[in-house]
């Protein structure tokens, strides 16, 4: 299968996601009281993480498809949905999820969870600039976040691997820095 750039991806559409995988998805195999919680939203996204924290990918991804069918601009749902498509390692599907997360949401901390998850996605498949470029947008978001030292170090590593070592060791000096800033923080000085 021939890779498709980052901006080319096709378009997902929530009413048409991937239905056949479990049967989570017929109404006949849910129980009455589970009939009319299946109409809402929170119902599906919580159905989802019960089954993402129990390692049942797909039938997670179901019930977050599900949720979408909801509430289409649901980043959340979204977002867990890229995250799952990529531990399935369909890994373009969990692009075109990621990118439609950040497509619906102006919320500055759901989108930098967005471009965290595709960086760490694009890093997993060696696709390392496009990696680059996702960390620098998560952390253009949220330059101070707590996982703000961890993203400079992937950077790093990303940069190392593409064997450009001065932009590596710019960001491992950077991570380094951050780290110290984020623990003086939240380590309470005695008065």
């Amino acid at each position: 299968m021939q890779e498709q750039p980052f901006h080319e991806l096709p378009e997902i559409n929530p009413t048409n996601l991937n239905r056949h995988q479990t049967p989570l998805n017929r109404r006949d195999s849910l129980g009455t009281e589970h009939q009319e919680a299946g109409q809402n939203y929170e119902y599906w996204k919580r159905e989802g993480d019960r089954f993402r924290l129990g390692k049942a990918y797909l039938e997670a991804i179901a019930a977050y498809e599900s949720a979408l069918v909801q509430k289409p601009t649901a980043c959340y749902a979204w977002q867990q949905r890229g995250e799952l498509l990529k531990r399935l390692h369909r890994y373009e599907e969990a692009i075109a999820s990621y990118r439609k997360a950040l497509e619906v949401s102006a919320n500055p901390i759901a989108r930098y969870q967005a471009w965290n998850g595709l960086g760490a996605l694009f890093f997993t498949i060696e696709r390392y600039e496009e990696s680059i470029f996702a960390y620098k947008q998560a952390l253009a978001l949220c330059p101070n976040s707590m996982g703000s030292a961890h993203i400079l170090e992937m950077e790093g590593i990303a940069w190392s691997r593409l064997n450009r070592y001065l932009e590596a060791r710019d960001c491992y000096d950077r991570a380094y820095h951050k780290a110290v800033e984020i623990s003086d923080r939240t380590i309470k000085k005695p008065n």
